[in-house]
């Protein structure tokens, strides 16, 4: 589904990535994982079309990608999501996708009612989204995406300062849609909130390059003992 061969990504005053090479499965769950500044987020944002590679290939389905095509098919709920919404009510936030993709108004109510019982959204719907918790504010965003109705869903560090109850919540929810088929990317410090969500790991150096690629079933005890120092 996903395919970087040699990939970088020069910012302006630093290297976000250094000849990246990986691919990832249509289906599968995936973390990507390393330590601050390795350049998690500027995959995601390669991925879902925000950067495009300063050298290297990136493909998307055996193609080079359409990125106005990427921010429909991938969705990207961001590490601090108070700063993608903007809505007046958390229903108007997750109508306001759909509506731009110009979908007739009886098939944007149905989404938004679904994704609404899908998170248990019922008491948030009136709400103002920027006087919710951080735990209701993650919710609202990832329900934002998911009313786009995206074939892959990308996290970035989704458990950061959410209690136990929004992660555990969160985790549950990651579950059902890999196992409805969708794509899942997440990034994250923690393995052992992790591990039990995705299939393989990418793992990323301080030198901004892939460490290793590894099945979650596979990891051997080295690796397992890198990772949890993240």
């Amino acid at each position: 589904m996903f395919e970087f061969d040699q990939v970088s990504y020069e910012y302006a005053d630093t290297v976000g990535l250094d000849g990246i090479s990986f691919s990832i499965h249509q289906g599968e769950a995936v973390a990507i994982m390393g330590p601050n500044g390795s350049g998690k987020s500027t995959i995601f944002k390669l991925l879902c079309g925000l950067l495009k590679p300063t050298a290297g290939h990136y493909m998307y389905q055996k193609q080079n990608p359409n990125f106005e095509q990427l921010r429909q098919k991938v969705g990207f709920v961001f590490q601090n999501s108070d700063v993608q919404l903007f809505n007046e009510t958390v229903t108007d936030e997750l109508a306001f996708g759909p509506r731009q993709l110009g979908l007739a108004e009886a098939e944007v109510i149905q989404r938004v009612n679904d994704i609404i019982d899908l998170l248990s959204l019922h008491e948030l719907a009136d709400r103002v989204p920027y006087q919710l918790s951080g735990g209701e504010q993650k919710l609202v965003a990832l329900g934002s995406v998911l009313t786009m109705n995206p074939d892959t869903i990308i996290l970035d560090e989704p458990f950061n300062g959410l209690a136990i109850s929004y992660q555990d919540l969160l985790i549950e929810i990651l579950q059902q849609l890999h196992q409805h088929g969708k794509t899942i990317l997440v990034s994250s410090h923690d393995f052992y909130k992790t591990t039990p969500l995705v299939d393989r790991i990418v793992t990323l150096n301080e030198d901004h390059q892939v460490d290793f690629v590894q099945a979650t079933d596979a990891l051997t005890p080295e690796q397992v003992e890198r990772l949890q120092r993240l």
